[in-house]
């Protein structure tokens, strides 16, 4: 559908037990540093399970992404003569994009759209996908899944 990438999260500082930011200066081959001092931070290289990582904020729905779902949703309507306003979510377990269905909840819902059910649905599926809904066909469903961008 066309919506735009994730933002990265603000980088986040690790700091040991005692509280301070004390790098262990010394490689980590494949357990996580720690001396007699408690300080569990490791700086030069990683060889073992810990490897780099990116840690990814949700995106959130955007001006953008409501027209393009309230456009979609009318669509469908007019394609299969729906007289009904009610929506219903499919979420795959492994979306990422949580915040976004909530917040396109939310907004259908103050747009006049009864969003009443919500399933959590096993395997994958990318991106959003809006249709006829296939157990409820009076309605229309909108399936959350892993962002594309």
């Amino acid at each position: 559908m066309g919506f735009p990438p994730i933002a990265t999260a603000p980088k986040i500082e690790q700091r040991s037990k005692s509280g301070d930011n004390n790098a262990i200066a010394r490689d980590n081959n494949g357990i996580q540093g720690h001396d007699n001092n408690g300080n569990n931070i490791v700086n030069g290289v990683n060889n073992g399970i810990n490897g780099p990582v990116q840690v990814s904020k949700e995106r959130s729905l955007t001006e953008g992404d409501k027209n393009v779902v309230l456009n979609r949703i009318n669509a469908v309507r007019t394609q299969y003569g729906l007289k009904s306003t009610r929506v219903n979510f499919g979420i795959f377990l492994t979306s990422d994009m949580q915040k976004w269905a909530q917040q396109c909840r939310e907004f259908l819902i103050a747009s006049g759209f009864t969003c009443d059910h919500t399933s959590y649905l096993p395997g994958e599926f990318k991106g959003v996908g809006i249709n006829r809904d296939p157990d409820d066909t009076t309605s229309v469903a909108i399936y959350v899944g892993i962002d594309m961008k």
